[in-house]
């Protein structure tokens, strides 16, 4: 029995205690850009803060008993999802060890983050919890230089089973949805651990307008303490639990813990990112993947000499350069640095996933930002 913040009697209770169940029903008829409208008027003339309609929202169950009923008899899962995780068969993927210069950078920033938005512990919402992970994210998702995108807080448009509920993150690649991130307060509150299930599906869903059909998916449900990450296989009809780590809302602990995190998080990625190359590699016939690549605005001056193959090339290099044995922290910090200069050439074979407004790509962003500022500053100072 799928337990949440408030129940559907509630909700059903609250509509009728005006007796507003017919005009409920009239409202659900009305076209999704108009009731749209009409609920921001309801919001702006009631005077309901930003904060208070998104709490309201949270509280409200995304998957009802009925829907994950039918769900969990599909897919031959336990009818009470905090069960599934001890369940399901497991798909690990492998861990890449980012550089230790990197780690030190984010630890940085994150510090500095919680310095602006305060500590876990004084989070009370998920996008407030959430926020404390985007210097975690951000740098992750900056390896891939663009090809790897987040498109955040958008509704999955999952026919079978919709939840309706905006996802957090969600990582995509030549339009394809590779891993999504989904938020929760309690990570053991049933309708949070029968999401990601759903979300999973629906992601695979999507892929199958992009002709990606059949590419695992990837998910992350987390309450920025415990994170647990979670795989879906359309070619198997199967989900699969990948790994649990717990952090530590201590600050200095966690910034050790979240080591292992960002290592995990670059890793699914980096799967992803392996798989969708592979992906496209294999269906290299297909007219809809090749109209993709001529036509994006990001390729209108690169000749595209099978771009897909030279990446999963030079990614499949990157992949076995992270995978060799260091013994010594220095000679994990070289062979990783490697690695990810590998990857960089990688990305840079394929289109980005979005615009650019830069003529050239940096080839050394460091240099490029002491130009900026000491350019800057000259000027300022007229010298």
């Amino acid at each position: 029995m799928l337990a949440t913040e408030r129940e559907a009697s509630e909700v059903a209770s609250a509509v009728n205690s005006i007796c507003l169940k017919a005009w409920f029903e009239e409202l659900l008829k009305t076209d999704k850009t108009e009731l749209e409208i009409i609920i921001g008027e309801l919001v702006n003339v009631a005077k309901i803060s930003q904060a208070a309609l998104e709490e309201a929202r949270a509280s409200l169950p995304s998957v009802s008993a009925v829907q994950w009923a039918s769900f969990a008899t599909r897919f031959h899962l336990n009818m009470d999802p905090n069960l599934i995780f001890f369940e399901i068969g497991r798909y690990e993927t492998p861990v890449y060890r980012l550089p230790p210069s990197f780690h030190k950078q984010i630890i940085r920033m994150s510090w500095w983050t919680q310095d602006a938005y305060r500590e876990r512990v004084d989070q009370f919402d998920v996008a407030g919890r959430l926020r404390l992970l985007d210097p975690y994210i951000v740098p992750v998702l900056a390896l891939f230089e663009g090809r790897l995108v987040d498109k955040h807080n958008q509704v999955l448009s999952g026919k079978a089973y919709p939840t309706g509920r905006d996802v957090p993150h969600k990582v995509c690649m030549m339009a394809g949805a590779m891993f999504i991130i989904v938020g929760t307060n309690q990570l053991y509150r049933e309708n949070d651990a029968a999401r990601i299930f759903l979300e999973l599906f629906a992601l695979a869903e999507c892929n199958i307008q992009q002709k990606f059909e059949g590419l695992r998916v990837y998910g992350l449900l987390t309450d920025s303490s415990r994170f647990e990450f979670y795989s879906y296989n359309p070619a198997t009809s199967r989900f699969y639990l990948d790994q649990q780590i717990i952090v530590s809302i201590k600050r200095d602990e966690q910034a050790m813990s979240m080591i292992k995190v960002t290592n995990k998080i670059f890793s699914v990625m980096f799967t992803a990112y392996l798989d969708g190359l592979r992906s496209v590699d294999q269906a290299d016939e297909d007219e809809q993947i090749k109209q993709w690549l001529i036509t994006s605005p990001t390729t209108e001056k690169q000749k595209l000499t099978d771009p897909c193959r030279t990446a999963l090339e030079l990614a499949e290099q990157s992949q076995a350069q992270f995978m060799e044995h260091a013994g010594t922290i220095r000679a994990l910090e070289r062979k990783s640095k490697k690695a990810l200069l590998l990857l960089s050439s990688s990305v840079r074979s394929i289109p980005r996933e979005s615009l650019y407004t830069v003529e050239d790509e940096p080839a050394d962003l460091e240099a490029l930002a002491h130009y900026l500022v000491t350019k800057e500053y000259e000027e300022a100072s007229g010298t």
